[in-house]
């Protein structure tokens, strides 16, 4: 049975000289029947969506009031549902014996006017293995959809490293590009298309940046160099990179791209302040740092990574200087009980973060 909450209004108080006391609402959403270490957030018809994570035949859906956070609806659905994730495409992988080594991606698409689903045909195959499983992004007016393949896999089949680029109205696959076999990347998309990072996790050959181009036939390596890079976000035209220049120094650097093509921006933050993290793992992702319009980028820490293991009650929220990468507290705020943030989204000027535990699941509302 799903248990709901009222929606309960925080009210904090700044110390002198802290960071301001920001408007927060929070609200419990339905209890699920999955392990709610892990959930989707998202926005669809002007309402913010909760979705259990896709797997499985059945899964919750939650429609909540993007102010108040109050539950419009909350009822079971297909997990192969692109509501769950607040998208009209999204994939969908299936292994089939369970257990097999070799699992299948198809993508299942959302009639805007019926609400109806179609699932279509095996798009992409992929090693059933921790670190080969597909990543994706949307940008530019696309889905990205990635996998490692099995190259550095000892299994008989193997199957090559690729992107698809896969329409948003139709979940047709417009084109395919075989890239660098690197597992557990970090990929943003904008309208000039997607980018391609080492995250601290990766492994395989490859550069440790690359950009692949809307018609490009192959990924460019664009001679960026360190450690691993922490983070991307594309908008628009520019891209910003936070990379990590030494693995063993906590110094990163921001490196901003206005076009693929263009020479990096570089700045540099020495003060050593925790550096938002994406691990790179498909729908156990999320992207730590978000473009908020009018406010520059915005980061929630410890966020998932740092708090996945040891839960902190209190979250900060960061302001990351688009233009010298310096950052700043925005506001702090408790979560209550203390749990894991399994996803995040900026709408209508705010931050949206979803928390569980494995036993409930709360969204919060931070205005900014």
């Amino acid at each position: 049975m799903a248990i709901f909450a009222a929606v309960v209004p925080v009210a904090s108080v700044a110390a002198e000289g802290a960071a301001p006391a920001p408007i927060v609402t929070e609200a419990a959403v339905p209890t699920y029947a999955s392990n709610f270490f892990f959930g989707t957030l998202g926005v669809i018809g002007g309402r913010v969506v909760v979705g259990d994570l896709p797997g499985g035949s059945t899964c919750w859906l939650d429609v909540v009031a993007p102010t108040s956070l109050r539950v419009v609806s909350s009822a079971r659905t297909s997990c192969e549902n692109p509501s769950l994730a607040g998208e009209q495409v999204m994939p969908v992988e299936s292994v089939t014996p369970v257990g097999s080594e070799i699992g299948a991606v198809r993508i299942a698409v959302r009639d805007q006017s019926t609400g109806a689903v179609h699932l279509g045909p095996v798009v992409m195959r992929y090693g059933n293995f921790s670190d080969t499983r597909p990543e994706w992004t949307y940008g530019g007016g696309y889905l990205w959809l990635y996998d490692v393949g099995t190259e550095n896999v000892s299994i008989s089949t193997k199957l090559p490293a690729e992107v698809l680029r896969i329409s948003l109205l139709t979940g047709h696959v417009l084109s395919t590009v075989l890239v660098h076999a690197r597992t557990r990347v970090t990929l943003a998309a904008d309208d000039d298309g997607l980018w391609m990072a080492s995250s601290s996790e990766t492994t395989g050959r490859g550069p440790i940046l690359s950009f692949l181009g809307e018609s490009a036939t192959h990924p460019v390596d664009l001679g960026l160099s360190g450690a691993n890079v922490n983070w991307v976000v594309a908008v628009g035209h520019t891209a910003w990179i936070g990379l990590l220049t030494s693995s063993t120094k906590a110094v990163e650097e921001m490196a901003t791209y206005s076009s693929p093509t263009a020479p990096p921006r570089i700045a540099v933050d020495r003060r050593g302040t925790p550096a938002p993290t994406e691990l790179g793992q498909g729908f156990f992702d999320q992207q730590p740092v978000l473009d908020a319009p009018g406010i520059g980028l915005v980061a929630l820490a410890p966020g998932w990574l740092d708090s996945i293991d040891a839960p902190a009650s209190r979250e900060q929220v960061l302001k990351i200087d688009p233009e010298t990468g310096a950052s700043s507290v925005l506001a702090t705020f408790h979560l209550s009980p203390a749990g894991s943030v399994v996803g995040n989204l900026i709408y209508n000027g705010a931050l949206f973060a979803l928390v569980g535990d494995g036993a409930y699941a709360k969204v919060y509302r931070i205005k900014l």
